[in-house]
């Protein structure tokens, strides 16, 4: 273990002395050494002290670690403090474990003080600074072996310190010289003025193959053979440069040293002057290392950044990397091309350069998650182009370093912008099949009431003609029930879309919105039961998409339930465990809003389960569906940060889940024209069967007919009116409503009644326009048809 250590100092006194022996710059030296010593003791903090040319006092020219800023290049005399007495006293100071004196002061050192350590820096016999230790690392004293690793350490850099304290003079002491070039770990060879070999290190050696006593005296042309890699042409010798100029220069790229025995090394560092105390150049010395292996490196790195490069390129998605601080650093062609901007010129822009804020805001913010996280996220964001805005979906990660830090990021954005308008276009087109039924469905029940008010207040017109106040009162009464009358003909499919903006929602609320379009959208012989969490807690959606998604999801249980059945809306608060969340991937730990929608119809196969969320996958028959229902859903529970789970059994039905994360936090169908005729109603004598389950209007009817002549008999469905017409047998025309419960609609009635009395006549009555009467085979009684209300 001993052994160890002494290896680790010796080897860390190695690196020091290498990197210090081509700085030339006493501040850089010095803070390399204090952070160095600083670890081999393991000090709280290490600070040198430097002392001034006159001796009379010192400054504290490097410190590091606790309190060191405080302390940084504050001067003292020589004489104060620890630090002054070592100097002055031109010895070892040491307090710690075993001490029982301080500055000559007597002072026993205890558990819980501060220990010190300093060694002098002596060059050429002098002391010129000192090395300082204060407080050993979890309160520990220094040691005699700390004290020995410093005074090391102090031995081996008190040259480099003087002077400059390195390239500047020759003269110091050759032992000295020797022991620094033999314990740096690249190759060191020095020439005279001339050119001529005055010293070479091991490591020098080995790599040309020339031993230092052969090649002392020898031109280093003949020991450093060196040509360029690219062009095999020799390369220019740097001493001659260096001589020359005076200059610190560096070796050509791709500079390959051919040695002694024919082995090839690629080769790389710098040469510098060596110079006296008046500036001449005396000589040369040249450092250079063996980079075969990292040059190999870089050649692979290059072809595989090209490689890298090329497959970015090809890509169809946008691909980017930016630095922590969101500059751009790569982009590949596809980014190029959209935003028409190159690689070069991008390099270093942030996103502010390049979008507007708002836009730039949006994709900070998404960057900042993922640096924070460490993890990838996937976020729909919007981009401007030049045709328009575009959707893309973009899943960024993080890039970290070998210490798990963050330090660029790196996206990958596909553009969704058609799938999105496809998305959006099968939304509008489901929501105005079921607002379609809707409208149908308050036209009918509402022009029915109309109707009733309208005949009588038509009644009492007729009845009072006489009186002008009456009259006006009607009419005007008259006036806003027939504004009405249109405004029951002019409701929308209310398919406008919808901002993206989301809000904190309560389901229940929305789900309780929702009831009348869902109840319109199902078949009646489907029933539908809510089962609402009472304190639900509030998610933070869109409620139109929330809402169209479960309306996508009730028409497809509808549509799973053909002979009607049972539909369950439920919801509930929940929190995941584990083996909940690793069935959901993409979920995190925490609270959810839960909605369940389950129907009892006909269920799916495990294969249709695996492909549900495929867009455009669908089981309906061909122009029944798009297959983008579902993937509407799944882009929805995926863009709230949420989840859509589907379980299903062939003829016992299917439950869909929506998990959703707790909040932290028109176009006016065409008018018909059914103003009121003022030409005289034709009076007669024949029979007329009327059928209407709604028995005002149904007595309305009868007293229309009764006052203008006719025979009148009246029935609420059309069970009564075949009995009817079969008891009576001489019916002359059945005035019947289209749609009405008991099992039989107009249209069957009206087949089955011509079948017994083929002479019968038929006119239809409805509340739903005639386009959204659909097609029967008996389609000539749609075009004989009264819209409600009627005059």
């Amino acid at each position: 273990k001993e052994l160890i250590q002494k290896t680790i100092v010796l080897q860390t006194i190695n690196d020091v002395i290498h990197e210090i022996s081509q700085e030339l710059d006493l501040k850089v030296i010095l803070d390399l050494v204090a952070k160095k010593a600083q670890t081999l003791i393991e000090a709280d903090s290490l600070l040198i002290p430097i002392i001034n040319k006159a001796h009379t006092q010192y400054t504290y020219m490097a410190a590091t670690g606790k309190n060191s800023d405080v302390i940084l290049n504050h001067t003292f005399p020589k004489n104060i403090g620890m630090c002054g007495w070592a100097l002055s006293n031109e010895d070892v100071l040491f307090f710690g474990e075993g001490s029982t004196s301080l500055m000559g002061r007597e002072s026993k050192w205890e558990q819980g003080m501060e220990s010190a350590l300093l060694v002098p820096l002596r060059s050429r016999g002098k002391i010129v600074g000192g090395l300082s230790g204060l407080g050993k690392k979890d309160g520990k004293s220094f040691t005699k072996q700390d004290q020995n690793i410093l005074q090391l350490f102090a031995d081996h850099i008190s040259i480099a310190i003087e002077n400059a304290f390195i390239f500047n003079e020759l003269n110091l002491e050759k032992e000295h010289v020797e022991i620094t070039l033999k314990s740096i770990g690249d190759a060191v060879i020095t020439t005279d003025h001339n050119g001529m070999i005055t010293r070479m290190n091991p490591i020098a050696e080995k790599l040309t193959g020339w031993n230092e006593k052969e090649a002392l005296n020898t031109p280093l042309s003949n020991v450093f053979n060196i040509y360029n890699a690219d062009t095999q042409r020799p390369a220019k010798n740097p001493v001659d440069k260096v001589m020359k100029t005076g200059d610190i220069v560096g070796l050509e790229n791709h500079t390959v040293l051919l040695a002694r025995d024919g082995n090839e090394y690629q080769i790389a560092d710098s040469a510098a002057p060596i110079k006296d105390v008046a500036n001449n150049i005396q000589g040369v010395i040249l450092v250079f290392r063996d980079v075969t292996d990292e040059y190999a490196l870089q050649e692979a790195l290059i072809t595989n950044q090209k490689r890298l490069q090329s497959i970015l390129d090809n890509t169809p998605a946008v691909i980017y990397i930016k630095d922590d601080q969101g500059r751009y650093q790569l982009i590949n062609k596809q980014f190029e091309k959209l935003f028409n901007i190159s690689n070069k010129k991008i390099h270093g822009l942030t996103d502010y350069d390049i979008f507007p804020s708002d836009i730039a805001d949006q994709f900070k913010n998404n960057d900042q998650e993922v640096l924070k996280s460490k993890n990838f996220i996937e976020v729909e964001e919007n981009v401007p182009q030049e045709d328009g805005l575009h959707n893309y979906i973009s899943v960024k990660f993080a890039l970290l370093d070998t210490e798990n830090n963050a330090y660029a990021i790196c996206g990958i954005s596909t553009d969704i912008t058609e799938h999105r308008k496809t998305e959006e276009a099968l939304r509008r087109s489901q929501k105005m099949d079921a607002i379609g039924q809707l409208s149908g469905g308050i036209a009918h029940d509402f022009n029915n009431q109309l109707g009733v008010v309208i005949g009588y207040l038509d009644m009492l017109k007729q009845s009072l003609a006489s009186n002008e106040i009456h009259n006006k009162w009607l009419t005007t009464a008259s006036g806003a029930t027939e504004r009405c009358m249109d405004l029951t003909r002019q409701l929308l499919a209310f398919s406008s879309k919808k901002t993206k903006q989301t809000n904190n929602v309560n389901v229940n609320d929305s789900i309780s919105e929702m009831q009348t379009v869902i109840s319109r959208s199902l078949t009646p012989q489907i029933n539908v039961t809510y089962d609402l969490y009472e304190d639900i807690w509030l998610t933070t959606i869109n409620n139109g998409e929330l809402q169209d998604a479960l309306l996508n999801l009730v028409i497809n249980a509808r549509d799973a339930m053909p002979n009607g059945g049972t539909l369950e809306i439920k919801t509930e608060n929940i929190q995941l465990d584990k083996e909940q969340l690793a069935l959901m991937p993409g979920l995190q730990s925490r609270h959810y809003v839960k909605i369940l929608v389950q129907d009892n119809g006909t269920g799916m196969s495990p294969q249709t389960l695996e492909r549900i969320f495929e867009p455009f996958f669908t089981t309906k028959p061909t122009g029944k569906g798009t297959g983008l229902g579902m993937a509407m859903v799944y882009g929805f529970a995926k863009r709230q940060e949420g989840f859509v789970k589907v379980y299903s059994e062939l003829d016992h039905g299917t439950n869909i889940s929506l998990y959703l994360p707790q909040s932290q936090s028109i176009e006016s169908e065409e008018k018909e024209d059914n103003e009121a005729d003022n030409t005289a109603s034709p009076i007669g004598n024949e029979t007329i069967l009327i059928v209407d389950d709604e028995t005002n209007l149904l007595h309305l009817a009868e007293l229309y007919l009764s006052d203008l002549g006719y025979k009148t008999y009246i029935a609420k469905n059309a069970a009564q009116a075949l009995n009817i017409l079969q008891e009576i047998n001489h019916i002359d025309l059945l005035f019947s409503d289209v749609v009405m419960p008991g099992g039989m609609n107009g249209y069957e009635l009206a087949e089955k009644a011509i079948n017994l009395f083929p002479e019968l006549k038929v006119i239809m009555t409805s509340g739903f326009t005639s386009k959204s009467i659909q097609k029967t085979r008996l389609a000539q009684h749609t075009g004989i048809l009264l819209n409600k209300p009627y005059r």
